[in-house]
This record gives C-alpha cells, structure tokens and sequence, in this order.
C-alpha cells in the first residue's frame, strides 16, 4: 500500500494537517516509514523566524511550531504506526524529548522498536551555532547520520535552521516554516556541488505547498505547556548549577589566538588563512565572514 492509498484510508474526522496527499513531504515520509529494512531517514526542521515564500512576521518564538511538530508527528503515528495501541497524541506524548536525557532515552527505546517519528523540541538549546565544535554535539550529530535503523522521521524545532550547530543543519531535509501563526510553508533543501569548491557543497531551497495549521486538542496543549516548563527549567537548573561551580568564566580564544596556539603545539601546520577557511567551514559561515 503507497501513501496515498494510506491517506485515502484515514478518516475524515482525524488528525490532519491537509498536507497534498501527492506532495513531495508524504512521499518521503512514507519511505521513511515504510519498507522494512530499506526504510529511509528524514529529518523535518520546523521554524518561524525566516521569511520564505509567504510574507513573514519573523517572529521567533511564540509562532507555535512545537505543537505544529505535535500535530505532524501524531499524523504520522495515525497512518503508519498504532504505536503501543495508543491513540496518535498519546503517541507523541511518548516521543518527543527537550533535552539529551530524553534523546538518549528514545534512541534506547528505538533499539528495541523502532519509532516512525520523534520530535527534538527547541534542538538550538542543547545544539545550537556555538556547539558547532562540540565534541560531544558532533558525535550525536554523526550518530543520527547511522541511525535509520531506529528512526523513520525526525522532527525538530528552532527558531531557524542557522540558529542548529553546524553538524545538525546539514541533516535537514525539508523545512517547514511558520510565517504567521496558523499558517505553514513546506520547503525542500536540497544539496548539491558548486564545482569551485567541491568540499564545500550548498544547499537550495524549493517551495512544496502551504497550508493552514488545523487546531491540536486542548488536552494536548495543556500537557505540552506543562511539559515544556519543567524541561526548559531542568535544563535552567543544570546550568545555575554550573554556573556556581565555574569560579570565573572562561574566554573563548580568539581565531588568531587558536590557530598560534594549534601552530606552536604542532597540530595545524597550515597557513593562517588556511586555519581561518577551516574554522569558517566548521561554524558554518559564509564565505566572507572569516575575512
């Protein structure tokens, strides 16, 4: 059974974001949750600060993109997953995490049975543009390269793609953005060669569809504002906690500073200008911001 012979098959009373059954997003959703061993992984950004096709408030916050992601995911558990035997907002309740506690969980999770949908809720808090270096980030970035074998589609929430550490960005495949609140855009990020620079590929983007965010249940809504607070403040206790037990704030080096220190250890041995192309590349920059 394809896609549209599942979306033909929910009911009309269900969840429903009235996405085109034809469209380019239900088609790749349905590889990713559907197969069996060829099962693909994709990756659904869901963002409100940057205008694209439709007029944009520009509104980072507030635009309501995590229950859209809510909305979306139990779609998804609705047509291709009873998961558990629950109903498909109990599902989500289930697979949706804020902080790597709750992603580690999931992947632990996913090993036994595979999830066809989770969201990453406020992904730019734990792996946002300063974390584009991170040890610890980059090994979970590279580790959802692998991990088709326990996710179908991910789904996360920021403010913009360029808000996402480096690693993260370049896993997004499709964008859904939130001009004004209600209201979606689908776009498609594709990758391709600029043949000048070969290993440093780009990204363009194409205009899907657009349409009008149906409402979640009240029930949902409430749990997700409760949910989310003692997430956020969990995640706000950890850092007050740090913050108490760093005795004075360290200073992040200057790229100079860096690339003398790399320089004289012996672990660069590269030109100056060369040091500052590859931390532009790390940081995810364009081309003149190292300049």
């Amino acid at each position: 059974m394809d896609v549209i012979e599942i979306l033909e098959e929910v009911k009309q009373d269900s969840v429903d974001l009235n996405i085109p059954k034809e469209s380019m997003l239900w088609e790749y959703i349905g590889k990713a949750c559907t197969g069996g061993p060829t099962a693909k992984l994709i990756f659904i950004a869901i963002t409100s600060q940057v205008e694209g096709k439709i007029k944009s408030e520009g509104l980072p916050y507030g635009q309501g993109k995590s229950i859209m992601a809510g909305i979306l995911e139990a779609q998804i558990y609705q047509m291709f997953d009873n998961f558990l035997g629950l109903e498909p907002y109990k599902a989500v309740q289930e697979n949706m995490g804020y902080t790597w506690e709750h992603h580690i969980k999931a992947v632990e999770e996913a090993s036994v049975r595979r999830k066809v949908a989770y969201v990453m809720d406020d992904l730019q808090r734990i792996a946002g543009k300063s974390k584009s270096r991170d040890p610890y980030v980059q090994s979970w970035a590279e580790f959802y390269t692998t991990a088709r074998p326990f996710f179908g589609v991910i789904i996360v929430t920021c403010p913009s793609i360029g808000d996402l550490a480096k690693c993260f960005r370049e896993l997004i495949n499709f964008e859904i953005k939130i001009p004004v609140a209600g209201e979606y855009e689908v776009q498609f990020l594709k990758s391709y060669s600029d043949y000048s620079r070969p290993l440093d590929p780009l990204k363009s983007m194409k205009y899907k569809g657009e349409g009008i965010i149906p409402r979640a249940p009240k029930w949902f809504v409430d749990w997700y504002v409760t949910w989310r607070k003692e997430s956020s403040f969990d995640t706000f206790l950890d850092r007050i906690k740090n913050h108490k037990n760093t005795k004075s704030p360290t200073k992040t080096p200057s790229i100079d500073q860096q690339y003398k220190n790399e320089k004289e250890g012996g672990t660069f041995t590269g030109s100056r200008a060369e040091y500052r192309e590859r931390h532009r590349i790390a940081m995810g920059d364009p081309p003149d911001a190292a300049a």
